[in-house]
């Protein structure tokens, strides 16, 4: 399995502080546990082998996040 050392405030700064789940804006000053604070997510989840590469991850809101489980949402990877 492919893994990269991903940094959550690069991958944030990539997305543009955009939820990759429901596109709003994260408020990068809300921390854990809030519902809107940050969160990384695999596109493709690590459950079902999906690698942890700045490819395959996004930023969401934890909420977001959370309500996704580990269902893959059938989306297409971030071309980096």
């Amino acid at each position: 399995m492919d893994a990269e050392n991903v940094d959550r405030q690069k991958v944030g700064d990539r997305d543009r502080w955009r939820c990759g789940i429901c596109r709003r804006s994260i408020d990068q000053a809300l921390e854990f546990p809030h519902p809107d604070s940050q969160s990384l997510d695999h596109v493709i989840p690590l459950a079902e082998g999906g690698p942890h590469t700045y490819a395959n991850t996004r930023i969401t809101h934890l909420k977001c996040n959370v309500d996704r489980k580990h269902r893959g949402g059938g989306e297409q990877l971030a071309l980096i």
